[in-house]
């Protein structure tokens, strides 16, 4: 059983799932309740999985229904999703161990998507006095402006400085106004420091440590020139449209002086990208205005970051895919590298996922209920997108529609480090790293190696007899030498390749560049 959970997709599953129930137990405590509030289950569960999926979404009025002690249950909960469980929990290990264990960096290395399991330690040192800064640096902004600009005392512009801040940063959307941030809509002060936290959680770690790192745009990766141009240009997209639909007669920022609607644009064009405030009624804005809130809300900030949706470097590379596909291009090319077929395949599988998760649960809400087609879509994008922005009908689903709209936004481990098996595959596939680093190489006894060692690149053979000459000639090139344990090659057994079916011997080829 331990070696069972010791794997990190299970890891972070069951980390998950152990944050949750924790999280409801303690909602479910008569101290975390308000004067009047009735305990309910569903609502405890519903609003601790909504902060640990920094979502957003509510049912019940986070000022009011929860008590000082719930608002720090709440916040806890966003900064443990926000941060990442099994990363927070890797940290912990670090601090009190000194040290950590073969599965929890694998855990850590799949939730930081960090490139090796060396970078795991440094990576979460770093993300811990990044992320601590930029929240700090925001509740101190908001402190300020809370009491100098509306008189509240320190005590209380300090902790609605402080929940504000991390529930920015990490894109959770939780305030504690009844209206969200609807009273700040024209506040550069709030609306300004609260946007600058959401943008700089949403683009991720990497991107951010890269643009530490790195300041000339010249000597950026891929991931992070698409990630900063590709959030930017949304960004812009965004302001301009919600000004363009709103600023008009009869839109919710109608009644706004310039300078307040040009805030007013800003919240409305940065917080559909997985943020969760909101400045305005959204059961008030136009259709068009909803439309578009709901693109930006599925399209989503960077990857490995707080931010959700299907990832805006998702979102263009299926546009790089069709431009090339357009231009009858063979290849995917941006910024003169190619893309790979199995990173196409990934983002492909990604958006085809999204879109029929998106549509299901939509049509499950329309058999559920009565109300209006776009708001369901908009309740369901907001949920699988993690963003938390609602028309106002989140309270009026009932129970059996919250446990669908929640369903979307579980979150789903990456596969990028794990051994896995394709349907026919007798042994893991050697295209993925295993927890050395080194790559396997699958060797059919027998077959004599080439004479020119060259990459394994292949997929295991599954054993089928239409695939046994493919695979000799895949397994002939799985050849290489490494400076220490010489050539990795398998002893056969005659001088012609045995005929079907033959056993097979599983040697791990270690390439040179990880060879110790």
């Amino acid at each position: 059983m331990r070696v069972f959970w010791a794997h990190p997709a299970r890891s972070v599953t069951l980390g998950f799932v152990l944050v949750v129930l924790a999280g409801t137990t303690l909602l479910m405590l008569p101290v975390s309740r308000g004067p009047g509030a009735e305990a309910d289950l569903m609502v405890a569960a519903f609003t601790t999985v909504s902060a640990t999926c920094v979502t957003g979404l509510i049912t019940v009025d986070t000022a009011s229904y929860w008590s000082p002690f719930g608002q720090v249950i709440l916040l806890v909960l966003i900064q443990i999703g926000g941060f990442g469980v099994m990363t927070l929990a890797t940290l912990i290990a670090l601090v009190v161990r000194g040290k950590l264990r073969l599965s929890t960096s694998l855990a850590a290395q799949a939730d930081t998507r960090s490139r090796s399991l060396g970078d795991v330690r440094g990576i979460l040192r770093r993300m811990l006095q990044l992320m601590l800064l930029i929240e700090a640096v925001t509740w101190a902004a908001l402190t300020l402006r809370f009491h100098l600009g509306y008189g509240y005392d320190w005590g209380t512009a300090l902790w609605h400085g402080l929940f504000h801040a991390v529930s920015a940063f990490n894109n959770a959307g939780f305030a504690l106004y009844q209206d969200s941030l609807m009273g700040f809509v024209g506040d550069l002060w709030i609306i300004g420091p609260i946007c600058a936290a959401l943008v700089l959680g949403g683009l991720g770690f990497p991107v951010l440590r890269e643009l530490l790192r790195a300041r000339r745009p010249g000597t950026w990766t891929i991931h992070t020139r698409l990630t900063v141009w590709g959030s930017a240009v949304l960004m812009v997209l965004g302001v301009a449209a919600f000004w363009l639909f709103e600023a008009q007669q009869g839109g919710t920022l109608a009644a706004l002086g310039p300078q307040e609607q040009l805030v007013g644009a800003l919240g409305g064009g940065l917080f559909p990208r997985t943020a969760g405030f909101n400045s305005v009624d959204y059961a008030a804005v136009t259709d068009e205005t909803e439309a578009i809130t709901m693109a930006l809300m599925f399209v989503g900030g960077g990857s490995a970051g707080t931010a959700g949706g299907i990832k805006v470097t998702t979102f263009l590379l299926l546009a790089a895919v069709i431009w090339s596909e357009v231009r009858g291009e063979p290849d995917v090319v941006i910024g003169r590298r190619r893309v790979g077929m199995p990173v196409v395949r990934q983002a492909l599988s990604v958006a085809l996922l999204a879109v029929g998760l998106v549509i299901a649960s939509t049509i499950t809400l329309m058999i559920l209920t009565d109300l209006p087609p776009l708001d369901l879509g908009f309740e369901v994008i907001s949920a699988f997108a993690t963003v938390g922005l609602s028309t106002g009908i989140t309270a009026s689903l009932p129970p059996a529609a919250q446990a669908r709209a929640h369903g979307p936004h579980v979150p789903r481990p990456p596969r990028t480090h794990h051994r896995g098996r394709r349907p026919r595959a007798q042994h893991p596939t050697p295209s993925l790293p295993t927890p050395g680093g080194e790559t396997h190489c699958w060797l059919r006894e027998g077959v004599p190696p080439t004479a020119a060692p060259t990459p394994c690149s292949s997929w295991a053979w599954g054993g089928s007899p239409r695939s046994a000459s493919r695979s000799s000639v895949r397994a002939s090139r799985c050849w290489r030498s490494t400076p220490t344990s010489g050539a990795c090659r398998s002893t056969p057994t005659s001088s012609r390749t045995p005929s079907w079916p033959t056993p097979r011997t599983v040697r791990p080829c270690v390439s040179s560049a990880s060879a110790p």
